[in-house]
Formats: C-alpha cells, structure tokens, sequence
C-alpha cells in the first residue's frame, strides 16, 4: 500500500446496502474486527449483447456466451451478464483488518491477484482491470506504485459506462 492507506476517508456502503458483523464475530464478541456489506438485488434493465460484452466475464460464475443479453453492474455501470449479475449478490462483501474488501468490485471474487485502490477500501482483481481499462490501462496498473480505482476516477472506463 502508498501513503494514503492511513488517510482514507470512511467509507459509506454502496446505495441499499446494510453493514452487519458476520455471524461468527457476534457469537465471538469480535464486534470490531470484520464487517461486511449485504447487497438486495434490485431489479435491472437488459442491454443487447450485439451493442456490448460482459466487463466481468473470465471468471467461473460468468455465463455470457456472447448472444445472451447483459445488465448493468450495479456500481459501475458496465454491461455483466446474469451469471456475474447474481454471483454480485449472492455474498457479503467482507473488509479486511485494515478496512479494505477482499473481493473485486467488478465481479465480486475474492482472490491473490487484487489491486487496492490507494484513495478508498475498494479492491479490483486484475482480469477485471484488463476487461474494464484494456491492456494499456492494465499495463500501467501493474506498474505503478499507486492506483486509483474505477469508482473513485471512472475515466478509464467511461466508454464502457451506460
């Protein structure tokens, strides 16, 4: 992490979603340790796949197969398809100790190839950096000492957005 991980501003849970202790920490009396973020999936409208492609495909919950029409990721606003629609829901989105997610904002895996954003807890994996910003975007990624989120600077993702 960069300088800023102390001075990240506290974060407010995405629109309809509720913060709760895991189960586990309740029965544990760990009430400070880990929180996550439940998610209500809300109803969305459909994009035909002819105008665009699943920005969270590559994963094993993804079921695009490239005819099939797409919806629009909840918070970023990029086509995924059903498959990766539901996975997003099907989870809490659990926060380290240091207060950053353990799970991909795009396509809400948790895995060993997550990139933290230096200005706020989001974490994106790299298959969704390289299918979101393409492999320039990607490149530089990989590169830098600091990285700013797709939340936090839309912009390289911008062409993708509805």
């Amino acid at each position: 992490k960069g300088d800023l991980k102390g001075k990240r501003p506290a974060e407010s849970p995405p629109a309809g979603a509720e913060l709760h202790l895991n189960k586990l920490q309740k029965k544990s009396g760990l009430q400070s340790a880990r929180k996550s973020t439940t998610l209500t999936r809300p109803p969305n409208a459909t994009i035909p796949s002819n105008t665009a492609r699943c920005c969270a495909r590559g994963h094993g919950h993804c079921e695009w197969d490239g005819n099939s029409e797409l919806v629009l990721h909840p918070v970023l606003k990029v086509p995924i398809c059903e498959g990766c629609y539901d996975f997003y829901y099907c989870k809490p989105f659990s926060k380290d100790d240091d207060g950053d997610y353990e799970h991909c904002r795009c396509c809400a895996d948790g895995n060993d190839m997550l990139v933290c954003c230096e200005k706020c807890p989001q974490v994106f994996c790299k298959p969704c950096i390289r299918n979101l910003a393409g492999k320039a975007h990607y490149n530089y990624v990989e590169e830098a000492s600091e990285w700013t989120c797709f939340c936090c600077d839309p912009s390289p993702i911008a062409s993708k957005q509805r």
